[in-house]
């Protein structure tokens, strides 16, 4: 009876340490057990799905000065005159002429995109196919900025870019200088209140000569009349030789 149960004791040791032996004997040493085969390890790292970038499809917007692109400020030339050293900027205002007045791209917007909420371009509707291009520097958009705050006392005018003492005569200063010139003057023209004061009109039209007496006799009298008048006969005729191209 011992023996049975020491027998029955010992095939149930064998199967609890080889589980692929049969209960009926004892396991096969030259077969391996039996393992279920093992899951695939999970990758740790998912990959992610590419996205576009937001700003892909959002598209620039421009400001509203940029529709009055027949203003122009551009081709800065540096001056060194002994102990006296500048930069010069070619100034081009060159309105389109106008459509016949029933067609559609008369519209005061037409120049502004189509966009409703931009300002009228009463400038161009009023100079229309008047042409002109002079030569400016820093201190005569400074002398505008100065007449344009007399001439129209209580009219926000644009900022103009300030003075730089350091490095102003460095390409990148030159040209960010230049970008922030044509904004400043592009939006005077854009002005609803600025857009017809006599120093705009002095600035864009007088020759040198013209120009220098405007500044002077302003800057003695301190008054409004800057003695240019872009109707006269007199100023139209040493303003169309004093222009460029």
């Amino acid at each position: 009876m011992n023996n049975i149960i020491s027998a029955s004791l010992t095939k149930m040791a064998t199967a609890v340490d080889n589980p692929g032996a049969p209960m009926g004997g004892s396991a096969n040493p030259g077969i391996p057990p039996t393992t279920s085969p093992a899951a695939p390890p999970s990758s740790a790292t998912a990959t992610a799905t590419p996205t576009a970038s937001p700003t892909s499809s959002i598209s620039l917007r421009r400001s509203p000065e940029d529709a009055v692109d027949y203003v122009t400020v551009s081709d800065p030339v540096i001056h060194a005159d002994g102990m006296n050293k500048y930069t010069s900027y070619r100034v081009d205002c060159r309105p389109p002429l106008q459509n016949p007045p029933d067609d559609p791209a008369n519209h005061p917007n037409n120049n502004n995109n189509n966009n409703p909420n931009a300002p009228a371009d009463i400038f161009l509707q009023n100079n229309p196919g008047q042409y002109s291009s002079v030569l400016r520097r820093y201190s005569d958009f400074l002398w505008l900025y100065e007449r344009l705050h007399r001439e129209r006392a209580g009219s926000i005018v644009p900022p103009l870019p300030e003075k730089q003492a350091v490095s102003r005569f460095s390409p990148e200063f030159v040209e960010d200088r230049r970008r922030s010139l044509e904004k400043f003057l592009r939006r005077v023209v854009l002005h609803p209140e600025l857009w017809n004061a006599e120093c705009l009109a002095t600035f864009l039209r007088a020759d040198d000569v013209s120009f220098a007496h405007a500044k002077n006799v302003g800057k003695s009298s301190g008054s409004g009349n800057d003695g240019f008048h872009p109707n006269s006969q007199h100023d139209g005729d040493m303003a169309a030789s004093g222009t460029l191209g």
